[in-house]
């Protein structure tokens, strides 16, 4: 394990993992979403990181914000709290998976070396709404209302977004959303092991969040125009799968 300072803030890094390695080589791991987090987090709130990892993206949400709820499966959530603590950062991790309902002790399956390789690692985790999960942290929000959430599930971005309503409709926040090129496909509480095309998801998705009053404010492909509906969404996607995994949407209730 080394620390080194990485733009204004110090994080705990393993060679040898995609995302350590670039901070070791002084590059950034996706420049568009630090640069959204200080645009559009606000002072003294509350920012959530689903899909946090090591917290690479945790760190800066809660010196934006004041204080941020993460959310990762993975054992690699350890290293979240000492990456929260060197930067004295106020925060909460909690190691369990999101979706549209609860599921017990539901085996996950994930990419061992996080962007790098095809490496599998199964782990029994519960899945919870998000609803559910901010249920005991009500008062915290109730002083500090949520005002950016970072959500990056692999391909469980429509799943996970109906466990969410409650959330978006009481505060608003900006949410950072990824959508994945593929998905492990989940049904009945089981998931099937084999990946399948998500864009079909794409379109509910931004369906779902222009229901809640929504929209596309900005994306990662910054040289594309930007998306007005689920179609053009997945027409983008289409165009850009063989080159890219994921593209970001930046979503705003104005």
């Amino acid at each position: 394990m080394q620390t080194v300072r990485h733009r204004n803030y110090l994080l705990n890094v393993e060679p040898g993992h995609y995302i350590d390695d670039l901070v070791l080589s002084g590059q950034p791991h996706e420049p568009h979403i630090a640069k959204w987090i200080y645009k559009y987090a606000k002072p003294n709130s509350t920012a959530i990181d689903i899909g946090a990892n090591f917290g690479y993206f945790s760190v800066p949400l809660g010196l934006a914000c004041g204080y941020v709820i993460c959310i990762e499966p993975m054992e690699i959530c350890n290293r979240i709290s000492q990456n929260l603590r060197i930067n004295r950062v106020n925060g909460v991790v909690l190691r369990c998976a999101v979706g549209n309902s609860f599921y017990p002790s539901v085996p996950l399956r994930f990419q061992h070396n996080y962007g790098k390789n095809e490496d599998r690692i199964e782990n029994i985790m519960d899945i919870y709404p998000l609803d559910e999960l901010l249920k005991p942290l009500n008062e915290l929000l109730k002083n500090n209302p949520l005002s950016i959430i970072k959500l990056d599930t692999d391909g469980g971005e429509y799943q996970v977004l109906r466990g969410m309503q409650e959330t978006l409709l009481r505060d608003h926040p900006t949410v950072i959303q990824e959508f994945a090129m593929k998905e492990y496909p989940f049904a009945d509480g089981k998931w099937t092991w084999t990946k399948a095309d998500n864009l079909p998801n794409w379109k509910k998705t931004f369906e779902l969040y222009q229901s809640w009053g929504y929209q596309a404010v900005e994306q990662s492909l910054g040289s594309e125009k930007l998306v007005q509906n689920g179609d053009e969404l997945v027409e983008l996607g289409r165009r850009v799968e063989g080159e890219l995994s994921s593209i970001d949407v930046l979503f705003r209730c104005e």
